[in-house]
């Protein structure tokens, strides 16, 4: 079992309460800069005060987080109503679960929130802590009690989204035999698409002695490329990424390897990408027609005429997006889906790849919500 399925398994299964509170309030301290955890019997509903700074609109406005190991909703209540008791502020409540969060819990948590003139709650459940502690040996080994490193090749990317049963390929017959010709050549390739639309899907399909770089343990990329003996290494999103380029092609040229070089790229980027990555076979791939969108939803088990247009509609062409979205429906979050919300969601993620800046994504929201963008 990897080091992210063996973190996974162990906060699935026990975590100590208050270790898991304090490594929460660590780990989300370079989120929360202003984050002071709250010690002893008194914390009246609360495990750390958010502080703000000092020049924002209201001084006195105050972010509560409130960890759990148990059910969030339970938890935010109670806190909720014990600090409304105790009289304190709150201006933001922050979330943070070792157990998984799905659509519907969330929105049980933004319904807390909202019923008390709260804007939705950020919300760190179990798949973050799993980011987090796969890099953090430290608190891994505080929490968990689960030793080893991160590799520097796995068999899948950290980021990608967990879904019970993938639907298979459709199509894309010619990327997939232009992508495999390549890596027969021991060609590098560049798959360029915006978000989505199936790249790191794609490259799934090249089978066994094909890995993925986990950027942040390059520094054994040397080593686990001489235990594995790839076929093809992938690295994804490879445009946030450009120290994993450089250190993966250095590294071939010191250990005298042969395998193919395979990076995933938003248009936009595709110039940056390619200056990392000279004399690589490009291979674009687009949105897929409706008819294919639609093979691909039935193909996932959603069936119902209306169900097949909201899915159809917001995911465009992009069968990543199709495959999460069928995926909610299956597990009775339909009201997402219609409602938008999670497509909202995806949406947001993909905007928060692509900048850092609040205002940046504010304005954003401003347009959109304009109907200046076509």
């Amino acid at each position: 079992m990897n080091l992210p399925a063996r973190v996974r398994q162990a906060l699935n299964e026990s975590v100590h309460p208050a270790e898991f509170e304090r490594c929460a309030c660590a780990l989300l301290q370079s989120r929360y800069p202003g984050l002071s955890a709250v010690e002893g019997g008194h914390d009246f509903g609360r495990d750390a005060d958010i502080y703000f700074p000092s020049d924002s609109s209201d001084p006195q406005a105050r972010g509560r987080l409130l960890v759990t190991t148990g059910d969030p909703i339970a938890n935010v209540r109670n806190g909720l109503n014990r600090m409304q008791e105790e009289g304190l502020q709150v201006d933001l409540v922050v979330v943070a679960s070792s157990r998984p969060v799905d659509a519907r819990t969330r929105r049980a948590l933004d319904k807390l929130c909202s019923d008390r003139g709260l804007p939705p709650a950020h919300v760190y459940a179990q798949e973050w802590f799993v980011h987090q502690l796969v890099r953090d040996a430290a608190w891994r080994r505080s929490l968990l009690g689960i030793e080893g490193r991160l590799g520097a090749l796995l068999d899948e990317p950290l980021e990608a989204p967990l879904v019970a049963s993938p639907p298979p390929l459709v199509g894309r017959g010619s990327e997939v035999a232009a992508l495999s010709a390549a890596v027969d050549a021991c060609q590098d390739v560049v798959l360029v698409g915006v978000p989505g639309v199936g790249k790191t899907r794609l490259t799934a399909q090249l089978g066994d002695q094909v890995v993925y770089v986990e950027p942040a343990s390059l520094a054994h990329l040397h080593d686990d490329l001489l235990l594995v003996l790839p076929r093809a290494v992938i690295v994804d999103d490879a445009h946030a990424h450009p120290d994993a380029v450089r250190v993966l092609r250095h590294t071939r040229r010191q250990t005298g390897l042969l395998f193919s070089a395979v990076v995933t790229t938003w248009p936009d980027r595709l110039d940056e990408v390619l200056g990392w990555l000279p004399g690589a076979l490009v291979i674009s791939v687009g949105p897929l027609e409706r008819t294919e969108m639609d093979t691909l939803v039935t193909t996932a088990g959603v069936t119902g005429h209306r169900s097949r247009a909201a899915v159809l509609d917001q995911a465009d062409g992009r069968p990543g997006w199709a495959v999460t979205l069928c995926e909610l429906l299956a597990n009775g979050q339909g009201g997402d889906v219609f409602s938008g919300r999670a497509h909202v969601a995806h949406v947001e993620r993909y905007l928060s790849e692509a900048t850092t800046s609040h205002t940046v994504l504010d304005a954003l929201a401003c347009v959109a919500a304009l109907g200046v963008l076509p």
